[in-house]
């Protein structure tokens, strides 16, 4: 589809791919399903509803800014997900498979959650860092982090929950808020600092590795 698209819907279902050339406003909330086949924004993604996107085992891409303009309710994503540019929302964003980074970006919402259930990565080991402003909601790791590539940086402002196992980048790791641990985790970061400005707790243990 090419053209700017209003989805006011409600539910899009395709057997095959789904592919949004321009911007996309919702006036509604949204549900785009398609059966084990791609779901791709090429462009930006705004409005004020909830946007659910589930590509099962296809892969997700959104290659613009998602609520630039307006920041949108909430995000669902199920389906491999690359992400390429920021994602605002009001409400929670939970990534369900497991995230790619095409860029460095950031990640914010109104003191709700961001959930990572898989794993997250970058696109090439150190060229992309991530930022997430979560306020009060809950930032959580269920997948280890930069296991396949190492994100450049992370930071982190949110309770941060760390139950993948490890989180390795070459730059910085921030964590702005309290951490817990809901599984034994190592984290690395290549000659780079580690910084926890708050609590660490948790009946896991803990390894720090910053380098030298």
């Amino acid at each position: 589809m090419t053209g700017p698209t209003a989805i006011d819907g409600g539910t899009i279902a395709t057997i095959g791919a789904q592919t949004y050339n321009s911007a996309v406003t919702l006036g509604a909330v949204a549900s785009l399903t398609a059966v084990n086949n791609a779901i791709g924004f090429g462009s930006t993604v705004d409005g004020g509803f909830g946007l659910t996107v589930n590509a099962l085992a296809g892969a997700v891409t959104f290659g613009g800014t998602v609520g630039g303009i307006g920041p949108l309710a909430s995000l669902t994503v199920t389906g491999p997900t690359t992400l390429d540019a920021n994602v605002t929302t009001v409400g929670a964003q939970t990534y369900n498979s497991g995230v790619t980074l095409g860029n460095s970006i950031a990640l914010a919402t109104t003191d709700s959650a961001v959930d990572f259930v898989g794993s997250l990565d970058a696109t090439t080991a150190g060229l992309q860092g991530l930022t997430v402003a979560a306020g009060s909601g809950t930032v959580t790791f269920n997948g280890a982090v930069g296991a396949g590539q190492a994100l450049g940086t992370l930071s982190v402002t949110g309770p941060t929950d760390i139950n993948g196992g490890g989180v390795a980048t070459t730059g910085a790791q921030t964590y702005h808020s309290a951490v817990t641990l809901s599984a034994a985790a190592a984290l690395t970061a290549a000659n780079n600092a580690i910084d926890f400005i708050s609590t660490v707790d948790g009946g896991f243990g803990l390894t720090v590795n910053a380098g030298t």
